[in-house]
């Protein structure tokens, strides 16, 4: 949590200083620190958060950041990787919403509301990948009782461009679209990912790596 804290207090002034040179970065108020941390709540916040990015605030991270905003709820925040397992990434925002990413599809989040629990997407890797234009995909949710439901979707995938795909799943009359844009070096910069029907769409962009 102090690396964290540390990190919000030189994106914070940036923002406020337009990451001058001068010695004042004590002065930044507590207040505007705890603000940051706080998930956001307008569009223009977006576009704030994101030109704080900056090389130096991502160096002084030494790690990936997150970039979520979630769509239906018009929220944006900022995580940083804590934990890896594998290929799984797991990011955390300052007040616990955490997100796991395996090679940049989303597995897990916690602290949403509706979460999803878990998910399977070893054929939607592939396919996303460009080995298969259609994969089966398993998302876990906790029902009403809190026992755990299997929901299986069949997923089909395009490609617009070389780099941006789509990936199209259906079940039962229930479906979504997820989107990616993928490097050079096969990683999900930007994407548009389905976490359920309570949360709706995240819209992640993948920065510092």
């Amino acid at each position: 949590m102090k690396h964290i804290r540390h990190v919000m207090q030189i994106m914070v002034f940036c923002l406020v200083a337009a990451c001058g040179n001068g010695n004042d970065r004590n002065l930044v108020p507590q207040q505007v620190l705890a603000r940051l941390a706080e998930p956001k709540q307008t569009p223009a916040d977006v576009s704030q958060v994101r030109a704080a990015l900056t090389p130096q605030v991502l160096t002084a991270i030494d790690g990936p950041v997150l970039l979520v905003q979630i769509m239906n709820r018009g929220a944006v925040a900022v995580l940083t990787r804590v934990a890896m397992n594998g290929p799984i990434e797991t990011f955390l925002t300052p007040d616990g919403i955490s997100l796991s990413l395996h090679d940049g599809l989303l597995v897990a989040t916690r602290g949403l509301g509706f979460d999803l629990m878990a998910a399977d997407v070893g054929g939607p890797l592939g396919a996303v990948m460009g080995n298969a234009n259609d994969a089966p995909r398993e998302h876990r949710y906790l029902d009403g009782e809190n026992h755990v439901s299997r929901d299986v979707f069949d997923c089909i995938y395009t490609r617009s461009a070389a780099d941006h795909i789509r990936e199209i799943c259906s079940r039962a009359g229930n479906a979504f679209e997820n989107t990616y844009i993928v490097d050079v070096f096969g990683l999900v910069r930007v994407s548009r990912q389905w976490v359920s029907e309570g949360v709706g769409y995240l819209l992640i962009e993948r920065w510092g790596d």
